[in-house]
C-alpha cells in the first residue's frame, strides 16, 4: 500500500508502458499479500480452547477379587473293624456212667437139685370160650337173585342212544328184601344210574344169606347192564 501512493505521485515518461507491464505481477503479489492477510486473520480470530478436563467418576466401587478358596479336605475314613465271631461254645458232655447190673444171684446146688413137683391134676377142665360172633352185616362179592326184573330203559337215554353198566351197593335183610342201595360205580349217565336204584330197591328180591345155620344180613355188588341191543 506504501508502494501504491509513492507510485500515485510521481509518473514519469512512458508510465503507461511501464504500467501495462508490471500489471500482472503486481496484481499476483498483490492477491498473495491479500490471501496472507487474510490468513493471518482468520488465525487470529479462531478462539484458544482450553483442554477439557475429565473428572474422576464418582462413586466409584473397587471391587477386589479374591482367589477362590480351596475344597475342603475329604473327611479321614474310618476303619471299621469286623466284628469278631462270636464262638458258641459248646456244653461239656457229660459221660454216663455205665450202669453195672449185680450178677444174677448163683443158686446153690441143694437148690438145683430139687426138684419142683409138676402141678396137681384137679380133675376139672377149662371150658373153652367161644368167639363172640361178629355184629353187624357182612360183605360177600355176589349175592343170590331170587327175582330181577330188568329196569326200564329211559327215554331220554335211549333216544340219546345212553348205554352203560351200574354198580351198585345192596344191603340184603334177612328175609332177602334189599334195605339200602348205593351207587358203587356210575354209568355216567344220571339216568340210567337213577333207574338201576330204583328198579333194585322196589322190585328185586334176593335169597338170604346164611351164616351158621342162620340167616343174616349181607352187603353185595349188584351189576346193572343198560345196553342198546336189548332195549
Amino acid at each position: 500500500m506504501i508502494l501504491a501512493a509513492s507510485h500515485a505521485h510521481a509518473r514519469p515518461a512512458g508510465f503507461g508502458q511501464a504500467l501495462a507491464a508490471v500489471q500482472p505481477a503486481r496484481i499476483a503479489g498483490l492477491a498473495g499479500a491479500i490471501a496472507l492477510n487474510i490468513a493471518a486473520l482468520m488465525l487470529l480470530l479462531v478462539p484458544v480452547s482450553a483442554p477439557v478436563a475429565i473428572a474422576p467418576p464418582e462413586n466409584t466401587t473397587i471391587v477386589s477379587l479374591d482367589p477362590p478358596k480351596p475344597p475342603p479336605p475329604p473327611p479321614p475314613i474310618q476303619q471299621v473293624t469286623p466284628p469278631k465271631p462270636h464262638t458258641q461254645t459248646a456244653p461239656p458232655v457229660v459221660r454216663q456212667q455205665p450202669i453195672v447190673e449185680p450178677p444174677p444171684p448163683v443158686l446153690s446146688d441143694a437148690t438145683s437139685e430139687m426138684s419142683i413137683p409138676p402141678p396137681a391134676n384137679t380133675g376139672t377142665e377149662v371150658a373153652k370160650i367161644d368167639p363172640p360172633p361178629p355184629t353187624g352185616p357182612l360183605t360177600t362179592e355176589s349175592l343170590q337173585y331170587a327175582l330181577a326184573p330188568p329196569p326200564s330203559y329211559p327215554r331220554e337215554a335211549l333216544m340219546a342212544g345212553v348205554e352203560g353198566t351200574v354198580v351198585l351197593k345192596v344191603l340184603v335183610d334177612v328175609d332177602g328184601t334189599p334195605l339200602e342201595v348205593e351207587i358203587q360205580r356210575s354209568s355216567g349217565n344220571r339216568r340210567l344210574d337213577d333207574a338201576a336204584k330204583r328198579q333194585v330197591l322196589r322190585k328185586w328180591k334176593f335169597r338170604p344169606a346164611i351164616r351158621e345155620g342162620r340167616a343174616i344180613q349181607v352187603y353185595g355188588l349188584v351189576p346193572v347192564n343198560f345196553s342198546l341191543e336189548r332195549g
